[in-house]
């Protein structure tokens, strides 16, 4: 909620295309894992809320796992190793970023869960994955850096304009982690 540059994508709409994905493939029962410190995964919240309420598919309180945390590795795999034995007959994860989903692909082959076979998962970021093949939202990330710099030598060079706030397209990536059910 600060008054300062700022770039970053339609986290909201980005979500709302993912969750909306994973319906198109059948899918009614997502939980969704993330931090929510950070504004971008509360906007991924809501995106996928809205997806389902767009939907007609109630919000299930039980299936958002929000974790107040910083990510790390051992923590999110505890997590998500936790939420895999609870289960909650949920056939899709949406995990907030990918290092979220990378813990569930880690965690899921540790239970002898099968992605996407017995579960599907998307991510965000669009992350240089090279181990899986993680459905995701790709995120300008190299656009990011460019128009943050633009941002930062404008005010070095003495621009005294209000923030500006710079929302670049993120776009689906469709890879092999969701099946139609």
């Amino acid at each position: 909620n600060l008054d300062i540059d700022h770039v970053t994508t339609n986290n909201l709409d980005g979500a709302a295309q993912i969750t909306n994905y994973m319906i198109s493939k059948g899918h009614t029962k997502i939980a969704i894992v993330l931090s929510g410190l950070f504004s971008t995964e509360r906007e991924r919240l809501a995106g996928y809320q809205a997806a389902l309420t767009k939907h007609n598919i109630k919000i299930d309180k039980n299936l958002i796992y929000i974790n107040g945390a910083e990510f790390s590795r051992e923590h999110y795999l505890k997590i998500a190793k936790a939420v895999l034995q609870d289960k909650n007959d949920f056939t899709a994860v949406f995990a907030g970023h990918d290092r979220i989903a990378l813990a569930f692909y880690s965690a899921a082959k540790e239970l002898g869960i099968k992605i996407p076979g017995d579960l599907s998962l998307v991510g965000y970021d669009d992350l240089p994955l090279i181990t899986v093949s993680l459905t995701t939202m790709h995120q300008p990330i190299y656009e990011m850096g460019q128009e943050s710099f633009r941002l930062i030598l404008s005010r070095i060079q003495g621009n005294h304009s209000a923030a500006r706030q710079t929302v670049l397209t993120s776009h689906l990536v469709e890879r092999t982690s969701v099946k139609s059910i």
